[in-house]
This record gives C-alpha cells, sequence and structure tokens, in this order.
C-alpha cells in the first residue's frame, strides 16, 4: 500500500465522497463476469511506451522513456490508483462518486483487472510482502454514508478472505504492513483523534487481534529490517534512527535504503539515503515515478530515466 499522508487525506476524501453516483465512466479494464460495472480508466501507450505509477498524483502514466514524457494519464476529477507502501505490481483504482473500484496488475505494457468488489464498496491496499495482500474494503449504507470496514486478503482465484471487520465510523482501520507471518494495522478513533496498532497472524482468518500500541498520533506504519516502524506525521522511529520523513517514504531491506518524495519549489525530487547512516546516496529532480530492480532505484523523470546505484561502492 507506497503510503504518504497526502494518500491519507486523499482516501478520507474519497469515504467522504464515495457513493454518491453510480454512473459508470469509460471502462478501459473489465471485471469478472457478473461484478459491479467497472469506472477504471487506464491511459493509452503506444510503441515504446510504458505504464509508470506517479505516487504524488496517485495516477497512472503512459511515459516515453526517451523522451522524458507523460504521454496520457488516468486523470479525472475524483479518480485516484492506490498502492501499496512495499513493491507489487497489484493496485487499485476507482472513483469516489463512481465506485466500480478494481484491483488491477500493472506491467510496463499492460494491465489487467484481478479482482473487483461491490457496487456498494471501495477498496485500499493495506499491506503486501509480495506473496500475501491484504485490503481494506469500505462498505456504505447509502451514499457517502459509511458503515464499516473489513481487512480482507485475496486470494488466487481473485474471492477476498476476511480477517477483520469494523463498525463505522468509530473504528476507521488505515494503514497496514507485513512482518513475518503477522499483519499490523491501524485503527483510527475519530472521537479520539488517536491511532491505535493491532496485529493479526496473516495465515489465520480467525485469530483475534492483539493490542501493540496505542495513543498514536498518525496511523502511519513501516517496515524496516524485521521492525515495526511508527510516525507521528513527520519522523518515523522505531529503527536504527530517526527518519524525517512526513509522506511518500519507502523502505527496503536489501539494500537497506529509505526512497522519499519531496518538493522543492515547484519541482517533484525522489531522494534515496542509506538507512543506517542517512548518508544520501542520490537523487533524480522532476521524478514521475520509480521502480526498484536489484540493486538499482529506476527514477523515471521528466528529463529521461536516470539510474541511481544503491550500491556503496556505485553511489
Amino acid at each position: 500500500m507506497p503510503t504518504s499522508m497526502k494518500v491519507s487525506k486523499v482516501r478520507a476524501l474519497c469515504a467522504a465522497l464515495v457513493g454518491t453516483s453510480l454512473v459508470a465512466s469509460c471502462a478501459s479494464a473489465t471485471g469478472h463476469e457478473g461484478a459491479t460495472p467497472q469506472v477504471v480508466t487506464v491511459p493509452p501507450r503506444a510503441g515504446a511506451e510504458i505504464y509508470v505509477y506517479a505516487p504524488w498524483e496517485q495516477q497512472l502514466t503512459s511515459y516515453d522513456p526517451q523522451a522524458g514524457e507523460v504521454v496520457a494519464t488516468s486523470s479525472g476529477e475524483d479518480f485516484f490508483y492506490y498502492a501499496f507502501g512495499t513493491p507489487s505490481p497489484l493496485y487499485t483504482a476507482g472513483s469516489s462518486s463512481a465506485l466500480g473500484f478494481a484491483v488491477l496488475e500493472v506491467g510496463r505494457t499492460s494491465v489487467r483487472t484481478v479482482a473487483t468488489v461491490g457496487s456498494d464498496e471501495a477498496v485500499f491496499p493495506l499491506a503486501t510482502d509480495g506473496v500475501r495482500s491484504f485490503f481494506v474494503v469500505y462498505s456504505y449504507s447509502r451514499p457517502g454514508v459509511e458503515s464499516g470496514r473489513r481487512i480482507v486478503r485475496l486470494e488466487g482465484d481473485g474471492s477476498w478472505q476476511t480477517y477483520a471487520s469494523f463498525a463505522g465510523p468509530s473504528e476507521l482501520v488505515d494503514k497496514g504492513v507485513l512482518i513475518g507471518d503477522q499483519l499490523f494495522y491501524s485503527v483510527y478513533d475519530p472521537a479520539k483523534d488517536v491511532h491505535t496498532v493491532f496485529s493479526l497472524p496473516a495465515d489465520d482468518p480467525g485469530a483475534a487481534p492483539t493490542l501493540e500500541r496505542g495513543g498514536l498520533g498518525s496511523g502511519e506504519l513501516y517496515a524496516f529490517g524485521g521492525h515495526l516502524l511508527v510516525s507521528d506525521g513527520t519522523t518515523i522511529v522505531g529503527g536504527p534512527r530517526d527518519y524525517r520523513c512526513a509522506s511518500l517514504c519507502w523502505f527496503y531491506d536489501d539494500p537497506a535504503v529509505l526512497a522519499q518524495i519531496t518538493t522543492e519549489g515547484a519541482d517533484l525530487v525522489l531522494s534515496v539515503s542509506d538507512a543506517a547512516t542517512g548518508e544520501e546516496l542520490g537523487r533524480a529532480p522532476s521524478v514521475v515515478g520509480f521502480s526498484f530492480e536489484s540493486g538499482t532505484l529506476v527514477a523515471y523523470t521528466r528529463h529521461g530515466v536516470q539510474d541511481i546505484d544503491l550500491t556503496k561502492e556505485g553511489a
């Protein structure tokens, strides 16, 4: 689920607005037979163009790697793509007004629908380890009125296995992360304005949740080196050091680095640093999106493709 404070705000807006209309828009990705009509839009691509996810805009783009140009985007007034906070080809996409949410598998040159939810539901990434993928499904009793959320695991046949259910709007499950065989997730209590972290066995849908910690000012969760990291909204704590990163932060274990996207004036800059020492290993201005490939961070920028070597020897 890359996660961020910015993503949280957009998701909160989506939760408030979702379900206000069921009018379908142009459908470029189709769901299973009998599923809710899709309103998922996929940007057209041709030739050498590839699909690149833009985390700042939360959109899928058709990107020309030679020209460094965004040729087309999935943008809509209230349509967004949502990503996991760890590497995964799976995204969710949908409109806060028309619903039609789906789970999509995005490749360099292809997009396919993996699963869908009901016409009165929305779905967002929660946590994945690349094998097991968990999501949060929002349900609505009527347009704009949330009735609850549930944590689900996506099965290989595109079906959902429910792990936990929450009554809304007092129990708002928010962010999550997988560490080993444990799923950690945060729940927001709007009446108290606090977040509480619980855990569940990732392979036991019938297990009771375990309280891990409470009284947090932010629901952001990260995993690094087998440890659970939490945030106060500006600083991530719980690792070998504290990390100043308010939003759009990604941790990788091999090699151990922190990548983040920040604004510098009107520009978006991708920077990557050694997670243990804080030493900057590289940066890419005018970034659109990026991918992590065998010790290299591949940055797709408006000036072309830039490789950032994450090994100390190459940095």
